[in-house]
């Protein structure tokens, strides 16, 4: 599984010029662009993370409430990022998996940075 760790990497680096691991997310409570920029290996355990970037993300308790920034309001860090980690899994598990051979159950999305 670690020899396709530099496979993953240059093909990130090709996408950054083409936009292609940049996106955003908007659901009922969490909205956020990202960018993939980079991944990981855990040799202990052998699965990859990818590293995040978020930028202007919001969240809030329910449909028509008020967006709040990250670090305003009543939501932790932490759980914005267990959500952020959630959606961002939801739409790169089944490219990353498929297109790199690589199991489900050995990947997950790591290191999120907000950029405000």
């Amino acid at each position: 599984m670690e020899s396709k760790i530099q496979m993953i990497r240059k093909t990130l680096r090709n996408g950054k010029k083409s936009g292609l691991f940049t996106g955003e997310i908007e659901t009922e409570t969490l909205s956020f662009r990202y960018e993939i920029y980079g991944v990981r290996f855990n040799k202990s355990w052998h699965y990859i993370s990818l590293n995040v970037r978020t930028y202007d993300c919001k969240y809030r308790a329910w449909t028509g409430s008020k967006w709040y920034q990250v670090g305003e309001g009543w939501r932790g860090t932490g759980g914005i990022n267990r959500g952020i980690r959630s959606e961002l899994r939801k739409e790169w598990e089944l490219f990353f998996t498929s297109t790199f051979d690589y199991p489900t159950y050995n990947f997950e999305v790591g290191n999120i940075k907000h950029i405000k």
